[in-house]
């Protein structure tokens, strides 16, 4: 099989906020004001990126984001939390999954 296979889907993963965390999420993020207002405007846009991707033949992977576990990973790395430390969470969090499945 050659990577051209179009049996072949690449995979994205996606950050998944909890809606009763969403508040919790803007008072801890320096960026706040480059996030969604609302859990709404979040859930809509992601839900539209979720749509294109997977129009696009992307098989979607859903990380679900506890806030509070967040904001202690980025203290014991001394990080705000900010887009990039977010990013950075994620990629932590993926492969600690990465890591279960083996």
């Amino acid at each position: 099989m050659n990577n051209n296979d179009a049996s072949i889907k690449k995979t994205i993963s996606i950050a998944v906020y909890k809606e009763d965390q969403w508040e919790r999420l803007q008072d801890i993020s320096e960026d706040h004001e480059d996030l969604e207002k609302t859990y709404n405007e979040w859930k809509t846009l992601i839900t539209k990126k979720i749509k294109e991707y997977e129009s696009q033949g992307f098989k979607i992977h859903k990380i679900e984001i506890d806030t509070e576990e967040m904001l202690a990973w980025c203290n014991l790395n001394r990080l705000s939390v900010n887009s990039k430390s977010r990013s950075r969470y994620m990629s932590a969090k993926i492969r600690e999954l990465s890591k279960e499945s083996s």
